[in-house]
């Protein structure tokens, strides 16, 4: 409804009249009625200003932490977080989804006969699997040994410890 009532308010900017009415039109063209006043549109539209300034600042002041909001609500349909420290500062087991994202130095990695791998990491003193990973990998972990990577979107195994590599899973140096 927001968004709606700050549409209204760039709509009077542009034609100096505000909507005689809003509404949202569902799939089924039933239509629901927003109530608004100018007033309302015109409050949005300065916290709107405010925010963006705030935002602007910060970005010309280089005060990256401030910006950020790490939170597992936040960050899990994020695109960046492979590559956000803030993201990755976050403890592993804040979050409630069997989907995960792991780093560390590569201490060694296994490739089996049937052609997959499976590569042990260290982080914070404690040893991390993750299994399942096609024989496409095996070029990068061998260059990989001793350097810190990143597992993005494994899935979490029964021990907490050990992750599955599913067809998502991208693996990156960091």
């Amino acid at each position: 409804m927001d968004q709606l009532k700050l549409y209204a308010y760039l709509y009077n900017e542009a034609f100096e009249k505000y909507p005689d009415e809003l509404s949202i039109i569902d799939l089924n063209e039933k239509e629901y009625p927003i109530a608004f006043t100018p007033g309302d549109c015109e409050i949005l539209a300065t916290n709107a200003r405010e925010v963006l300034l705030e935002i602007n600042s910060l970005i010309e002041n280089n005060d990256r932490k401030a910006l950020a909001n790490p939170d597992p609500s936040n960050c899990k349909r994020c695109l960046y977080r492979p590559t956000c420290e803030f993201y990755w500062n976050l403890p592993l087991s804040e979050t409630d989804s069997i989907f995960r994202d792991i780093k560390g130095n590569l201490s060694t990695f296994r490739h089996f006969r049937n052609g997959n791998l499976n590569a042990v990491l260290i982080r914070d003193g404690k040893e991390f699997t993750i299994s399942h990973l096609g024989s496409e990998y095996l070029p990068f972990l061998t260059d990989m040994v001793g350097k810190n990577i990143a597992f993005y979107n494994v899935k979490l195994g029964e021990i907490p410890e050990r992750y599955q590599a599913i067809k998502t899973t991208k693996v990156y140096e960091s």
